[in-house]
């Protein structure tokens, strides 16, 4: 991606972990971890405050991410090298808003919301 410049505020990543989302999940919070994935190079330099996952037996984070983009600004091309997504990394300065628009995104799966509250 190069050298991309973030603006100070919270930022809502979408991706998936089909199988074993605890190992994902704890992989993404720990500081030690080979840089890999788009999101890796982000959490060098940032904090986690919130985790939302939802159980799924099949990927949906494309469908997330759509929803996503029509109400939060979307980080171009983070993320979603994969696919043909504008991103899976949303932005906006509020985290209340951010919060409001992921709940309400996951829970229109109609999937078990599942609300982690992690600050690192």
């Amino acid at each position: 991606m190069g050298i991309v410049a973030f603006k100070p505020g919270y930022y809502a990543y979408v991706g998936s972990a089909l199988n074993n989302m605890e190992k994902r999940i704890r992989r993404h919070v720990s500081p030690i971890k080979k840089v890999f994935w788009h999101i890796d190079y982000l959490l060098r330099d940032t904090k986690i405050v919130e985790i939302f996952s939802i159980e799924c037996s099949q990927k949906i984070e494309c469908e997330i991410a759509d929803i996503l983009s029509l109400f939060l600004k979307p980080v171009p091309k983070f993320g979603c090298s994969d696919c043909s997504c504008i991103s899976h990394l949303f932005y906006h300065n509020h985290h209340d808003t951010i919060k409001d628009t992921i709940e309400s995104a996951l829970k229109n799966t109609n999937l078990p919301l599942n609300h982690i509250t992690c600050i690192v």
